[in-house]
């Protein structure tokens, strides 16, 4: 049976400085103040909120005790509304967390569903991976990357990328885009889909496909394939077996 985990109740730098009819940053600083003057990390207590602008910004999540330190600077009629505050959330029923192990696995099953979207959507690398990150964080409350102590993504190896047209051109002899995608279906990198050329699973590490901005008459998105420079001398040895000896 699951063990079940209540949640510390805290209250928010921005309630604070509400109550207590106060600037938040004037708040904060002295929240600051108060955490080194105690030997505790800010980190521990820190947050962000989404202000009306869209932006994030910092602010702190106080338990009851660290709170009440705060207010004891403050004057007696802001210490009673803080008091009082402290009351009401106590008398509210206890939040209970799910299990670390059923929460994590929610957050699992949301980034996969996230990264296929941001993927559907045409991102691909490390931009799939930044979206799907922060799309989850927004619905859980948890970012992926941070659960796996990932503090920076790798840049993938940047390639030129090229058109059938092109990757026929710096062949030798040069041949057309049509026999170049005979080549690139002969050695399983790509497949008819809907009368368009797509990667298949193979042919992914080589390629990457654009949205054009443009649609079919039937609605769907004309996509572009591109083909890393990579794949040239690979091509090029399935391509001169294939020419006649003069």
């Amino acid at each position: 049976m699951s063990k079940l985990t209540y949640v510390v109740k805290t209250m928010s730098s921005l309630e604070i400085a509400k109550l207590c009819n106060k600037e938040h940053r004037n708040v904060m600083a002295d929240i600051r103040n108060m955490l080194k003057d105690l030997n505790l990390s800010t980190a521990e207590f820190s947050a962000v909120y989404k202000a009306e602008n869209g932006q994030e910004y910092e602010c702190f999540n106080l338990p009851k005790r660290e709170t009440l330190i705060l207010v004891s600077g403050y004057d007696i009629v802001k210490r009673a509304q803080i008091i009082d505050r402290w009351q009401e959330l106590e008398n509210q029923q206890p939040v209970i967390a799910k299990p670390k192990k059923e929460r994590l696995g929610h957050v699992h099953t949301i980034a996969k569903g996230m990264l296929s979207m941001a993927k559907a959507f045409g991102l691909q690398g490390n931009q799939a991976i930044l979206s799907a990150d922060k799309a989850t964080r927004k619905l859980t409350g948890e970012s992926p990357l941070e659960l796996l102590d990932i503090t920076h993504l790798h840049a993938p190896v940047q390639q030129m990328t090229f058109t059938p047209t092109q990757l026929g051109q710096q062949l030798t002899p040069s041949i057309s885009a049509m026999k170049v995608n005979v080549l690139l279906f002969d050695l399983g990198l790509q497949e008819k889909v809907n009368d368009t050329w797509l990667p298949t699973d193979k042919g992914n590490a080589y390629a990457e496909v654009l949205d054009t901005g443009k649609k079919h008459s039937n609605g769907t998105p004309v996509k572009q394939v591109k083909w890393y420079s990579g794949i040239v001398d690979l091509l090029e040895q399935h391509h001169k077996p294939h020419l006649q000896v003069v």
